[in-house]
């Protein structure tokens, strides 16, 4: 994931790259990106983000304010220099994962929730200025951890905010935006343990550590975690996710100990 306000979580914003991000315009009758694209993502984990949103008939669940606040978001860190009709190719900062790499496997972090919670759905949303195209994961809660931000309900539905992606503006034409292929990603159908940053203004997340437990286990599912878990040193990774569940609730309890 991405970078994002460094106030807000500045967890996210360390050791940026740069990469070169393509948009591109085609005018084409199926909901599909182009073929050179797709074949770059053949084997990538985030191969979702070719499925084009329609914006023509998409129902969109944020109300118009909320909505416009997300944009903005976006826009501010992301934007193209112009409008994503026009082709283009440019340079932009880029982390490249959504962790730092020496980070605590459980840090501390302002506005933050620890998730269980499954990948259901996802939609993709073109910015008003049509300079920035963002994914919203739509992640259903299956267990929430008590934090003091939100109150979090089994089975309800959170927005998950995710750069990049393909839509179908409303004159027919496909238009996609950061699409980078990547061995590790979100997962649709997956359950994960996640920790996510809450962004009031738009009243979404974004992800900053995650590890999947589609199978019951914990499993690492970033470069950094990985890492921690060959070198013995995470609490949780290849454990039931039950073990990680109480280990993650006596986390939480020592860090609000100590904040006392």
């Amino acid at each position: 994931m991405r970078i994002v306000n460094c106030a807000t979580v500045p967890v996210l914003v360390a050791f940026l790259a740069m990469t070169v991000i393509s948009a591109t315009s085609q005018q084409q009758p199926s909901p599909t990106v182009g073929s050179a694209i797709s074949s770059a993502f053949d084997q990538a984990a985030n191969r979702w983000m070719l499925d084009v949103s329609d914006l023509r008939t998409q129902r969109d669940t944020a109300t118009p304010k909320v909505r416009a606040l997300r944009d903005r978001f976006w826009d501010k860190h992301y934007a193209a220099p112009s409008p994503l009709d026009e082709p283009q190719q440019f340079l932009m900062a880029h982390p490249p994962g959504p962790s730092k790499p020496n980070e605590p496997e459980f840090p501390v972090i302002k506005d933050a929730v620890w998730v269980v919670g499954t990948f259901v759905s996802h939609h993709a949303y073109l910015t008003q200025s049509r300079r920035t195209i963002y994914t919203e994961i739509n992640l259903r809660v299956d267990h929430g951890f008590p934090n003091p931000i939100v109150r979090l309900r089994n089975a309800e539905i959170l927005d998950v905010g995710h750069l990049g992606g393909a839509v179908r503006d409303r004159s027919g034409k496909v238009l996609t935006f950061a699409l980078e292929p990547s061995p590790l990603d979100f997962q649709v159908g997956h359950s994960y343990l996640v920790l996510l940053s809450y962004q009031p203004s738009g009243e979404f997340y974004l992800p900053v550590k995650r590890w999947d437990v589609t199978s019951g286990v914990v499993k690492p599912d970033e470069a950094s975690e990985f890492k921690r878990a060959r070198q013995g040193n995470s609490a949780i990774a290849n454990r039931p996710l039950a073990d990680a569940v109480r280990a993650v609730e006596s986390e939480l309890a020592a860090q609000k100990r100590g904040a006392r």
